[in-house]
This record gives structure tokens, sequence and C-alpha cells, in this order.
């Protein structure tokens, strides 16, 4: 889910990209067809363009285009990330990421290493690249080499609280937040804190994060929507989880429910 900068609400399905009206929550326009199954994104770059990846391919298409384009950008399999910058990268299932240009892509080269089941990537503000996986817990690529032979990997002998990476989140003092299916771990100064239903959380399976401006971190379950704010727990919307996070600091439960930024 993505909402983009003049406002507009977009959410990719497995074969559908769907727009909505942010004021109505009514649909905009008819749905754009995917060529194959969606895999990541929606990301929306500096120049306003719209990036998303399937399962074969990284498409790009403008959201003012009356003709709904996919352009595509990439063949292959891969992940897309975006920096504080506005760049987009693009990750593969072995971790080699690079960012998206024009002159420079990924050649059809062999995978230098073991592949990943990816699925989640997040690009951090000291320009690092976090992986979540699926069973096989967390990896680090550090800045600048971004060399996958030294990629870091955090499992659960590490304390990670499970292997099965669901989300990853930056907030605004720069710790990371890694959802999982047994619980919510923030990493701080290479310290990891886990937080479960004994500290607070509602249910253990996190599936969205995010940030209000005031600081506090929103944290989507299958049981509701909890607030961290400092060692303090909140609970909204119990028995809703959402959808997806929003740009300005809204969770969206697709229930015509908003969980609004406190500051």
């Amino acid at each position: 889910m993505l909402e983009d900068s003049d406002g507009t609400i977009w959410v990719a399905t497995e074969n559908r990209l769907l727009r909505f009206n942010a004021a109505t929550q009514e649909q905009a326009g008819s749905a754009m067809t995917l060529p194959r199954p969606f895999l990541s994104g929606l990301i929306q770059d500096k120049s306003g363009s719209i990036w998303l990846s399937t399962n074969n391919s990284v498409l790009r298409f403008d959201p003012h285009d009356s003709q709904a384009r996919l352009m595509k950008i990439a063949d292959g399999k891969f992940w897309l990330s975006k920096d504080t910058n506005g760049a987009v990268w693009m990750s593969r299932p072995d971790g080699e990421t690079h960012e998206i240009n024009k002159e420079q892509m990924f050649g059809r080269t062999a995978f230098s290493g073991k592949t990943l089941d990816v699925h989640t990537v997040l690009r951090d503000s000291k320009g690092n690249t976090w992986i979540g996986t699926i069973g096989q817990g967390l990896a680090r690529l550090r800045a600048p080499s971004h060399d996958v032979q030294t990629m870091e990997k955090y499992s659960e002998p590490d304390g990670l609280s499970s292997e099965f990476v669901r989300c990853l989140f930056e907030d605004r003092e720069h710790n990371i937040w890694v959802g999982t299916q047994n619980g919510l771990n923030r990493f701080r100064d290479e310290k990891i804190t886990t937080l479960t239903r004994s500290e607070g959380l509602v249910t253990e399976d996190v599936g969205a994060l995010a940030a209000a401006p005031g600081g506090s971190v929103w944290a989507s379950t299958s049981g509701g929507i909890s607030r961290i704010d400092g060692e303090h727990r909140h609970l909204y919307l119990q028995g809703v989880s959402a959808m997806g996070c929003l740009s300005n600091g809204q969770i969206d439960s697709g229930r015509e429910q908003r969980v609004e930024s406190e500051t």
C-alpha cells in the first residue's frame, strides 16, 4: 500500500493495482492488471514515478498517465527499497543490492551465493540494507560496499524472536524495528530487544509497522494495533489488523478506520 505525493492511495493485490480517493476511500478509475503476481513495492521515487516488482520483472509507471501504462525496467526477481534521498534500490534473491539507474543494471550473472527466501527489504538512513526472510532470519549488508560475502545474519540464537520476518521499519532515532511471527525486535546500538505479549503486545505476530510524528511506533498484529511509546503500550482497534502503513504515519485497517498519528 502507498499514499502518493498527491494523496492517492494505491493498493496492490496479487494480480491487480487499485487506486482510491483518500478522503472518500472510494475506488478511483479502473484497476490496472499486472502481468505477473505482485512481489514488492509500491514505492514512489523523487521524480514522482511509482515502482513495483512482480515475480519476474521490475515495473514503473506514471501515476498521472491516463492510460496507466506499466514500463518494464528489468527482467528477474527483485525486491525494492527506497533510500532517504528518494532513490530506488533493487535486491536479488542472493542479497546483492544496487541502485536503479539508467546507465547500469544487473547483468545476467549467476547468483554469488546461497539464495534467500526474501520477504521484505529496508534501506536505512546509514545506507545499510536489511533483508527480512521467511525462515532464514534477518540479514544486513553494510554500506558502502553491500558485499554479500560479508553479509551479517541474525537468527534466534542471536536474539531474534523468530526466523520468519514480516516487516521492517526505521524510527526517527534510527532504531531498526523487526516484526516477526513471534514478537517485535528493536535493534539499537547493535543490541536486540524483544517485545512480546509479556511486554504489552496484544499478540506476537507483527505484520505492519509505522511511526507517528511524536516518535511512537505503531505495531499491527492479528489481535489489534498497538502503540509503543517508550515503556508504555497502548491498544487500539482490538481485533483489527492493518492492510498497510501510509506515508503520513497512519495505519489503514481496511475497514474505513485509520489510526491517526498522535503528537
